[in-house]
């Protein structure tokens, strides 16, 4: 399998109109970075002052993409994931024809796998092996297509759709969306499909994307988009065409042990500044927590966990406690406050279960 990344934390973007920076009172002010025929649209067609303030605020003039570095894109790769090779593979491929073609290659890529299992670090990867600006936008529970398209001024609080907020937050035009839970989008009949929507965003010609509050058409041909999914069976067959599938597995508990051992606990001891603690978790702990979550396809609950036992360790550390360097089963039932596992007392009348028949009427 397979792969994980642990020191990213996952920031949803959640992006509106008031959180915005930029250019509040841009007015009919010319910006240097915006083309000649955008200047011409704001020329000839009538505009609001919010529908200037966006258009001012789209970082039109920064449309260089960054070079990638195959070599650098494969270390980055190995030393931010464990295993799946095969998955890397793909990626590599895509990156290199990346690389080789220029613009956005090919079809979309589509991380489809259970919660946990590393989707939204692995779209966090390959955009730190191109070099260039993560956003991620939340699609579960969208069912309106204005929230991919934008609200003109017809509505009570128009603003623009959440590509175009992407690019904004961005401050490029050529960042690195991931297009997250695509399998839970909704839709309405009298809202519009997003479905439909995001069809128009990942076709073939994406360089006259219009956002129905801009009203001006924006090149998006150099937006890599990434998009995951639970699972495939909720995305229409239409959508699905558009991608190219790369499946993620659930992690085997050796996969657990080595992934905890290796991402996870450097990364949280680092994250908390904890490295004067002098902390060490024996295999045997790892080995025990590993075990806790082999229900779990991902390692989130495991890494939450862990997270707690550190938080635990820290507050041992300021209320007077005695903090243990090794961090054994037992130290840690007694930091967490967690009871012994009793075993299971025997039924008793298990004994008796052959000597009498139960019959079943329905």
């Amino acid at each position: 399998m397979h792969m994980a990344r642990f020191p990213m934390s996952e920031d949803f973007f959640n992006v509106h109109a008031d959180d915005l920076g930029g250019h509040r009172n841009a007015g009919n002010n010319v910006q240097d970075n915006i083309p000649e025929y955008v200047q011409q649209y704001l020329n000839s067609g009538y505009f609001t002052g919010q529908q200037k303030k966006y258009i001012h605020q789209i970082p039109w003039g920064n449309t260089s993409c960054p070079t990638i570095k195959i070599e650098n894109a494969k270390q980055i790769l190995e030393s931010s994931h464990f295993g799946m090779k095969s998955v890397k593979q793909q990626i590599l491929r895509y990156l290199a024809c990346q690389k080789h073609l220029g613009t956005a290659y090919g079809d979309v890529l589509l991380l489809v796998g259970p919660p946990g299992v590393g989707k939204t670090s692995i779209g966090k990867t390959i955009a730190a092996a191109m070099n260039r600006p993560f956003i991620k936008i939340p699609l579960a529970g969208v069912n309106d297509a204005g929230s991919l398209r934008g609200y003109d001024t017809n509505y009570k609080d128009p603003k623009p759709g959440l590509i175009v907020e992407g690019i904004i937050k961005a401050k490029a035009m050529c960042p690195l969306i991931l297009l997250d839970e695509i399998d839970k989008l909704g839709g309405s009949a009298s809202n519009g499909s997003p479905q439909h929507v995001l069809l128009h965003i990942l076709d073939n010609d994406r360089t006259e994307f219009v956002d129905d509050m801009i009203g001006i058409p924006i090149d998006i041909s150099n937006i890599v988009f990434v998009a995951t999914a639970n699972s495939t069976k909720n995305v229409s067959p239409i959508l699905l065409n558009r991608f190219e599938i790369i499946n993620l597995n659930g992690y085997t508990r050796i996969e657990k042990i080595k992934i905890a051992a290796d991402y996870i606990i450097p990364d949280l001891v680092k994250e908390y500044k904890v490295e004067n603690f002098g902390l060490n978790f024996t295999f045997e702990l790892i080995e025990y927590l590993a075990d806790q979550h082999t229900h779990d396809f991902g390692v989130r609950s495991l890494k939450r966990n862990i997270k707690m036992l550190i938080e635990s360790i820290i507050m041992i550390y300021y209320t007077g406690g005695e903090v243990p360097a090794n961090i054994t089963v037992s130290d840690y039932m007694r930091v967490m406050q967690v009871d012994t596992p009793k075993p299971k007392a025997k039924n008793p009348l298990r004994k008796y279960a052959h000597k009498s028949k139960i019959e079943y009427n329905y």
